[in-house]
């Protein structure tokens, strides 16, 4: 499976390849079912407690959650298996380091499912949006703690070196 989603995932998202055959690979890997199959599997794959499949199809949701057919076939999948795609991207991204790659590409495929008002407002209900909002607070803080610990430090060399050069 991890050859076939590396594949995949090459065919979407290599840059020097034109947007349009890209296009119609999402298309095809949407209209067979394989895009809403994997969305609907995704819980699945992130108990599973195999990182680099996990992070092989977050990267795939991800690619397809770029364009409109690819948002489409993971709300359907959403809508058939509810909880399945939208509350286990909302469990990686609280459960994985912030730094991670796998919290970084469940945080892409979220942002770019909230094009979706169905899945926004599920995202909402599982309390995303607050989880999120209350990093951006706690990185906030520590960045203001950062800059206080940063400007109390500075002055005092600066006058000093000013004060030796008016010498």
């Amino acid at each position: 499976l991890q050859a076939l989603l590396r594949a995949v995932l090459r065919r979407l998202a290599l840059p020097d390849e034109p947007i349009r055959p890209r296009r119609a690979f999402l298309a095809a890997f949407a209209c067979f079912g394989a895009l809403r199959a994997l969305a609907g599997r995704l819980s699945e794959f992130a108990a599973s407690g195999d990182a680099e499949l996990l992070e092989l199809v977050l990267a795939v949701l991800a690619v397809c959650a770029c364009e409109v057919v690819g948002r489409r076939e993971i709300e359907a999948a959403e809508v058939q298996r509810p909880l399945s795609c939208v509350a286990a991207l909302v469990t990686v991204l609280r459960r994985e380091s912030v730094s991670s790659l796998v919290h970084m590409l469940s945080l892409a495929a979220l942002q770019r499912l909230s094009l979706r008002a169905h899945l926004q407002n599920k995202m909402i209900e599982l309390g995303a949006i607050d989880w999120i909002l209350e990093n951006l607070r706690s990185v906030a803080n520590q960045q203001a703690e950062a800059v206080k610990e940063h400007s109390s430090s500075w002055p005092g060399p600066l006058l000093s070196s000013n004060g030796a050069a008016g010498l």
